[in-house]
């Protein structure tokens, strides 16, 4: 939380809108009430459920249809995610868009961020590794053969 503080009391000095103890504080909500069944190991039986299904009439069973072979399992997901966030994070749903609008800028600075930083990591092994450096020109001379015989492997096709 002291980072959150932090920042918050900078964004306070500039004035602007606090934001960064509130997301601090949603983050622990949602790792807090997930932690119990994140942290313990759940083993289920269904054999009562199918026992039971099998002594139901096709009539009852299509009257009490709580087949679990049945359930759309990945829009089962989305509408418990849904109702996560909307009930236990108390967040609004009309946010979502833009939520993952942000999310997507995020991977997308992200992956720079890690393209850059391997760029950086191979420049510096290139430079002090004479080993880095004659994988680098191998790769490379591999790359330039299939480029250059590529034009000729797509008038065969």
């Amino acid at each position: 939380m002291i980072p959150a503080y932090i920042m918050d009391f900078f964004l306070w000095i500039q004035g602007k809108r606090t934001i960064f103890v509130k997301i601090q504080d949603r983050l622990r909500r949602s790792v807090g009430s997930l932690d119990f069944f994140t942290s313990n190991e759940w083993e289920f039986v269904n054999g009562n459920l199918y026992m039971l299904l099998n002594k139901m009439t096709t009539e009852d069973q299509k009257t009490f249809n709580f087949d679990p072979k049945l359930i759309d399992w990945s829009k089962y997901m989305e509408r418990y995610c849904l109702g996560t966030k909307q009930f236990v994070l108390k967040e609004e749903l009309s946010e979502l868009p833009r939520a993952r609008k942000t999310l997507q800028r995020l991977q997308r600075i992200n992956l720079c961020i890690n393209v850059f930083g391997i760029i950086i990591l191979w420049r510096l092994l290139m430079n002090r590794f004479t080993i880095a450096k004659s994988l680098w020109n191998f790769l490379m001379g591999w790359a330039l053969k299939i480029f250059k015989s590529l034009p000729t492997l797509m008038k065969a096709t």
